[in-house]
């Protein structure tokens, strides 16, 4: 809420904001709350005249919005059965698991990290930041789809079937061999047929 009322001179100047014939609606940080982006978002279905974080406020958390998701191109719906399966046992994994509050230095390795997977994250040979110092991204992944199994294990329980531990035993695949992860394998097909991304997206769309 603080952001919506806090002057920011950098927007400001990029505007170049003028009373009369203002290019946004203010100077501030953010201009309404629904452009705080983040990965995940708590959400609660607002009342007329209601801002979100007044809703959240008031009724607390109704759901999650998971935003960090690219749409998988081999998907006709830009999400497959078996990603949505690996999303239960993740996001139950991430309810789970002890998660004490980032500090200013934790919360800019989360940062960095994220960057260097984004830009780097097929290479094997990654290092990423840990309270500890770094850690290889192929050693970090094992260690969380070992807690993952686990967990994937007691939600195949309550289905009596094994959906949720093929998943995750297929996901892990992508761990040893990044070529098997969706970017790697759209980086695959562009390399063999020649051709760029958005020539590529264009044959499948």
């Amino acid at each position: 809420r603080a952001a919506i009322h806090c002057h920011s001179d950098l927007y400001g100047d990029l505007a170049d904001y003028q009373e009369a014939n203002p290019k946004q609606l203010n100077k501030n940080i953010l201009q309404i709350e629904n452009e705080f982006y983040s990965p995940i978002r708590p959400k609660r279905t607002s009342q007329s005249g209601e801002t979100p974080s007044q809703a959240l406020a008031k009724g607390g958390i109704e759901y999650i919005e998971i935003r960090a998701l690219d749409v998988n191109p081999f998907s006709d719906t830009g999400i497959s059965l078996e990603q949505i399966r690996f999303l239960d046992v993740f996001l139950t994994y991430c309810l789970l698991k002890s998660s004490p509050e980032l500090d200013f230095e934790q919360q800019r390795s989360t940062q960095i990290n994220l960057k260097r997977v984004v830009n780097q994250g097929r290479d094997p040979e990654l290092k990423l930041k840990q309270d500890t110092g770094e850690v290889n991204i192929v050693k970090w992944a094992t260690q969380i789809f070992d807690d993952l199994k686990a967990v994937a294990a007691y939600m195949d329980r309550a289905y009596s079937e094994e959906h949720y531990s093929h998943t995750v035993k297929d996901m892990r695949t992508c761990i040893a061999d990044s070529s098997q992860t969706l970017s790697g394998r759209l980086m695959s097909q562009m390399l063999e047929a020649q051709q760029d991304g958005g020539e590529i997206a264009l044959e499948m769309a």
